[in-house]
Protein backbone atom coordinates (compact mmCIF):
# COMPACT_ATOMS: atom_id res chain seq x y z
CA UNK A 1 0.00 0.00 0.00
CA UNK A 2 1.55 3.34 -0.89
CA UNK A 3 0.21 7.27 0.57
CA UNK A 4 -2.26 9.30 -1.72
CA UNK A 5 -0.55 11.48 -3.87
CA UNK A 6 -1.59 15.12 -3.26
CA UNK A 7 -2.53 14.15 0.73
CA UNK A 8 -1.34 15.20 3.76
CA UNK A 9 0.51 13.25 6.80
CA UNK A 10 -0.24 14.18 10.06
CA UNK A 11 1.77 13.27 13.27
CA UNK A 12 0.21 13.62 16.98
CA UNK A 13 3.64 13.88 19.37
CA UNK A 14 2.80 13.29 22.79
CA UNK A 15 4.94 13.17 26.11
CA UNK A 16 8.70 14.72 25.93
CA UNK A 17 9.74 17.54 23.78
CA UNK A 18 12.38 16.52 21.34
CA UNK A 19 14.26 18.21 18.14
CA UNK A 20 12.92 16.85 14.62
CA UNK A 21 15.57 16.91 12.16
CA UNK A 22 14.49 17.45 8.49
CA UNK A 23 17.35 16.72 5.64
CA UNK A 24 16.47 17.98 2.00
CA UNK A 25 17.68 15.04 0.05
CA UNK A 26 19.17 17.10 -2.70
CA UNK A 27 21.70 18.82 -0.87
CA UNK A 28 21.64 17.84 2.98
CA UNK A 29 20.71 20.88 4.14
CA UNK A 30 19.10 20.43 7.40
CA UNK A 31 16.58 22.46 9.49
CA UNK A 32 16.02 21.74 13.52
CA UNK A 33 12.31 22.16 15.02
CA UNK A 34 11.46 21.59 18.46
CA UNK A 35 8.14 19.17 18.80
CA UNK A 36 6.49 19.97 22.52
CA UNK A 37 4.14 17.64 23.49
CA UNK A 38 0.43 17.91 22.00
CA UNK A 39 2.01 19.33 19.19
CA UNK A 40 0.81 18.05 15.57
CA UNK A 41 2.78 18.99 12.73
CA UNK A 42 1.93 18.67 9.01
CA UNK A 43 4.20 17.16 6.10
CA UNK A 44 2.68 16.62 2.36
CA UNK A 45 2.98 13.51 0.47
CA UNK A 46 4.94 15.19 -1.67
CA UNK A 47 7.32 16.35 0.62
CA UNK A 48 8.56 12.77 1.49
CA UNK A 49 10.60 12.53 -1.82
CA UNK A 50 12.15 16.28 -1.12
CA UNK A 51 13.00 16.10 2.57
CA UNK A 52 14.04 12.74 5.14
CA UNK A 53 12.90 13.36 8.59
CA UNK A 54 14.37 12.18 11.55
CA UNK A 55 15.08 12.32 16.00
CA UNK A 56 18.69 11.87 17.00
CA UNK A 57 19.14 10.04 20.04
CA UNK A 58 19.23 12.06 22.93
CA UNK A 59 22.44 12.77 24.77
CA UNK A 60 20.68 12.73 28.01
CA UNK A 61 18.33 10.76 29.63
CA UNK A 62 14.57 11.49 28.74
CA UNK A 63 10.89 10.76 29.16
CA UNK A 64 8.80 8.81 27.11
CA UNK A 65 7.56 10.36 23.51
CA UNK A 66 4.72 8.71 21.50
CA UNK A 67 4.15 9.70 17.93
CA UNK A 68 0.64 8.93 16.37
CA UNK A 69 1.26 9.24 12.62
CA UNK A 70 -2.08 9.12 10.27
CA UNK A 71 -1.46 8.72 6.69
CA UNK A 72 -4.12 8.03 3.61
CA UNK A 73 -2.99 4.94 1.85
CA UNK A 74 -4.37 2.26 -0.75
CA UNK A 75 -3.31 -0.53 -2.86
CA UNK A 76 -3.98 1.27 -5.73
CA UNK A 77 -1.68 4.33 -5.38
CA UNK A 78 0.78 1.46 -7.09
CA UNK A 79 -1.03 2.96 -10.29
CA UNK A 80 -1.00 6.70 -9.69
CA UNK A 81 -0.98 8.64 -12.30
CA UNK A 82 -0.54 12.22 -13.43
CA UNK A 83 -1.14 13.26 -17.42
CA UNK A 84 -0.27 16.87 -18.28
CA UNK A 85 -1.42 17.59 -21.36
CA UNK A 86 -3.15 19.88 -23.85
CA UNK A 87 -6.62 19.89 -24.94
CA UNK A 88 -6.27 16.65 -26.30
CA UNK A 89 -6.43 15.19 -23.02
CA UNK A 90 -9.32 17.10 -21.69
CA UNK A 91 -11.27 14.44 -22.07
CA UNK A 92 -9.40 11.74 -19.92
CA UNK A 93 -10.62 11.79 -16.86
CA UNK A 94 -9.58 10.28 -13.41
CA UNK A 95 -12.22 8.58 -10.62
CA UNK A 96 -14.51 6.22 -10.67
CA UNK A 97 -17.92 5.20 -12.46
CA UNK A 98 -18.71 6.09 -16.28
CA UNK A 99 -16.00 8.37 -18.50
CA UNK A 100 -13.45 7.80 -16.12
CA UNK A 101 -10.19 5.48 -16.06
CA UNK A 102 -11.75 3.90 -12.64
CA UNK A 103 -10.16 2.95 -9.18
CA UNK A 104 -7.42 0.88 -10.28
CA UNK A 105 -5.66 3.99 -11.97
CA UNK A 106 -5.96 7.21 -9.54
CA UNK A 107 -5.00 10.52 -10.57
CA UNK A 108 -5.21 13.41 -11.69
CA UNK A 109 -4.71 15.58 -14.94
CA UNK A 110 -3.46 19.41 -15.13
CA UNK A 111 -3.94 21.31 -18.00
CA UNK A 112 -0.85 22.29 -20.02
CA UNK A 113 -1.14 23.74 -23.24
CA UNK A 114 2.26 25.16 -23.98
CA UNK A 115 5.56 23.42 -22.82
CA UNK A 116 6.14 26.87 -20.37
CA UNK A 117 2.88 25.75 -18.46
CA UNK A 118 4.64 22.13 -17.49
CA UNK A 119 5.75 22.11 -13.88
CA UNK A 120 8.20 19.88 -12.94
CA UNK A 121 7.44 19.94 -9.14
CA UNK A 122 3.84 18.65 -9.71
CA UNK A 123 4.99 15.28 -10.64
CA UNK A 124 6.22 14.18 -7.14
CA UNK A 125 4.49 11.35 -5.42
CA UNK A 126 2.95 9.73 -8.54
CA UNK A 127 3.64 6.34 -9.81
CA UNK A 128 3.22 7.23 -13.37
CA UNK A 129 4.11 10.41 -14.93
CA UNK A 130 2.79 11.46 -18.54
CA UNK A 131 3.73 14.37 -20.15
CA UNK A 132 1.60 15.17 -23.38
CA UNK A 133 2.07 18.74 -25.00
CA UNK A 134 4.39 20.67 -27.26
CA UNK A 135 2.09 21.08 -30.57
CA UNK A 136 0.90 24.26 -29.82
CA UNK A 137 4.59 25.63 -29.61
CA UNK A 138 5.14 24.93 -32.96
CA UNK A 139 2.62 25.46 -34.55
CA UNK A 140 3.54 29.32 -35.76
CA UNK A 141 5.68 29.24 -38.95
CA UNK A 142 8.06 30.83 -37.38
CA UNK A 143 8.35 28.25 -34.42
CA UNK A 144 11.38 27.60 -33.62
CA UNK A 145 11.86 23.35 -33.47
CA UNK A 146 14.47 22.82 -31.33
CA UNK A 147 14.24 25.50 -28.93
CA UNK A 148 10.63 24.05 -27.98
CA UNK A 149 12.29 20.26 -28.21
CA UNK A 150 15.71 21.75 -26.30
CA UNK A 151 12.20 23.29 -23.32
CA UNK A 152 10.64 19.93 -22.66
CA UNK A 153 13.61 17.79 -22.50
CA UNK A 154 15.03 20.35 -19.98
CA UNK A 155 11.64 20.33 -17.98
CA UNK A 156 11.93 15.83 -18.51
CA UNK A 157 15.39 16.31 -16.45
CA UNK A 158 14.30 17.90 -13.73
CA UNK A 159 11.15 15.31 -13.44
CA UNK A 160 14.07 12.73 -13.16
CA UNK A 161 15.35 14.33 -10.63
CA UNK A 162 12.99 15.40 -8.73
CA UNK A 163 10.69 12.04 -9.05
CA UNK A 164 13.36 8.72 -9.22
CA UNK A 165 10.84 5.82 -7.98
CA UNK A 166 8.58 7.66 -11.18
CA UNK A 167 7.86 5.90 -14.34
CA UNK A 168 8.24 9.27 -16.86
CA UNK A 169 6.20 8.58 -20.38
CA UNK A 170 6.65 11.57 -23.09
CA UNK A 171 4.25 11.73 -26.15
CA UNK A 172 5.82 12.82 -29.61
CA UNK A 173 3.41 15.39 -31.11
CA UNK A 174 0.52 13.60 -32.75
CA UNK A 175 0.07 13.76 -36.26
CA UNK A 176 -1.84 16.94 -37.36
CA UNK A 177 -3.85 17.18 -40.74
CA UNK A 178 -1.24 20.17 -42.01
CA UNK A 179 1.67 18.84 -44.33
CA UNK A 180 3.65 21.99 -43.09
CA UNK A 181 3.01 21.13 -39.75
CA UNK A 182 3.65 17.78 -39.45
CA UNK A 183 7.42 18.69 -40.81
CA UNK A 184 7.36 20.75 -38.24
CA UNK A 185 6.10 17.86 -35.61
CA UNK A 186 8.48 15.28 -37.23
CA UNK A 187 11.61 17.67 -36.63
CA UNK A 188 10.19 17.92 -32.95
CA UNK A 189 10.02 14.19 -32.36
CA UNK A 190 13.07 13.40 -33.68
CA UNK A 191 14.94 15.69 -31.04
CA UNK A 192 12.56 13.93 -28.38
CA UNK A 193 13.43 10.33 -29.57
CA UNK A 194 17.16 11.21 -29.84
CA UNK A 195 17.32 12.78 -25.95
CA UNK A 196 14.93 9.95 -25.18
CA UNK A 197 17.64 6.80 -26.06
CA UNK A 198 19.71 8.17 -23.61
CA UNK A 199 17.15 8.30 -20.62
CA UNK A 200 16.45 4.70 -20.22
CA UNK A 201 13.76 6.27 -17.17
CA UNK A 202 11.87 7.62 -19.96
CA UNK A 203 9.73 5.86 -22.52
CA UNK A 204 7.65 6.94 -25.22
CA UNK A 205 4.41 6.53 -27.06
CA UNK A 206 4.00 5.22 -30.85
CA UNK A 207 1.55 7.53 -32.28
CA UNK A 208 1.53 5.55 -35.96
CA UNK A 209 -1.41 4.24 -35.54
CA UNK A 210 -3.17 7.36 -36.33
CA UNK A 211 -1.31 7.94 -39.92
CA UNK A 212 -3.35 7.72 -43.28
CA UNK A 213 -1.49 6.63 -45.79
CA UNK A 214 -0.32 10.56 -46.42
CA UNK A 215 1.05 10.16 -42.84
CA UNK A 216 -1.39 12.87 -41.56
CA UNK A 217 -3.98 12.79 -38.93
CA UNK A 218 -6.47 10.35 -40.55
CA UNK A 219 -9.98 11.45 -40.52
CA UNK A 220 -11.45 9.02 -38.69
CA UNK A 221 -9.68 10.17 -35.95
CA UNK A 222 -9.48 13.88 -35.82
CA UNK A 223 -12.35 16.21 -34.94
CA UNK A 224 -15.65 16.08 -37.02
CA UNK A 225 -13.82 13.88 -39.60
CA UNK A 226 -12.69 17.92 -40.95
CA UNK A 227 -9.91 19.55 -41.94
CA UNK A 228 -11.68 22.79 -40.30
CA UNK A 229 -9.90 21.39 -37.19
CA UNK A 230 -6.15 20.12 -38.08
CA UNK A 231 -4.77 18.70 -34.59
CA UNK A 232 -7.55 17.97 -32.41
CA UNK A 233 -8.60 14.33 -31.56
CA UNK A 234 -12.15 12.97 -32.38
CA UNK A 235 -14.24 11.01 -29.97
CA UNK A 236 -12.53 7.53 -31.36
CA UNK A 237 -8.99 9.41 -31.26
CA UNK A 238 -9.29 9.81 -27.83
CA UNK A 239 -10.57 6.60 -26.95
CA UNK A 240 -7.48 5.46 -28.16
CA UNK A 241 -4.88 7.58 -26.82
CA UNK A 242 -7.02 6.32 -23.53
CA UNK A 243 -6.17 3.30 -24.62
CA UNK A 244 -2.31 4.11 -24.79
CA UNK A 245 -2.04 5.24 -21.72
CA UNK A 246 -3.60 2.22 -19.56
CA UNK A 247 -1.37 0.07 -21.50
CA UNK A 248 1.60 1.83 -19.88
CA UNK A 249 0.01 1.76 -16.63
CA UNK A 250 -0.85 -1.71 -16.83
CA UNK A 251 2.27 -3.30 -18.68
CA UNK A 252 0.03 -4.81 -20.91
CA UNK A 253 -3.02 -4.35 -23.73
CA UNK A 254 -6.08 -3.56 -21.68
CA UNK A 255 -9.62 -5.00 -22.48
CA UNK A 256 -11.62 -2.52 -24.38
CA UNK A 257 -14.75 -2.11 -21.97
CA UNK A 258 -12.51 -0.76 -19.36
CA UNK A 259 -12.37 3.13 -21.55
CA UNK A 260 -15.46 2.50 -23.45
CA UNK A 261 -17.52 4.85 -21.33
CA UNK A 262 -14.90 7.72 -22.25
CA UNK A 263 -16.21 8.03 -25.61
CA UNK A 264 -19.25 5.42 -26.10
CA UNK A 265 -17.18 3.20 -28.37
CA UNK A 266 -16.27 -0.22 -28.19
CA UNK A 267 -12.89 -0.06 -30.66
CA UNK A 268 -11.49 -3.57 -30.87
CA UNK A 269 -8.14 -2.03 -31.92
CA UNK A 270 -4.91 -2.37 -29.92
CA UNK A 271 -2.46 0.22 -30.52
CA UNK A 272 1.39 -0.76 -29.24
CA UNK A 273 3.53 1.12 -27.44
CA UNK A 274 7.27 1.47 -27.01
CA UNK A 275 9.64 2.02 -24.57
Amino acid sequence: ETIVPGSNIYTLSLGETRNMTFSRLTDREEVVKSIPTNSLYVMTRASQDVWAHRLDPSPTPCQTRYSVTFRYISNHNNNATIILGDSNTKFLKFGTGKRTFGDKMPGKRVECFTLEDLKPRSCIGYKNVFIHCGINNIKGRHANVREAAELLTSKLTAIQKLCPASRITVSPILPTKLPALNVRAVSFNKLLFNYCRSQPRIGTLDFSCFLNKEDLLSDQYGRFRSKSDPIHLGSHGIFILSRLFANKVFGCPVDGRLFSEIVGLTSRHHPTTQS
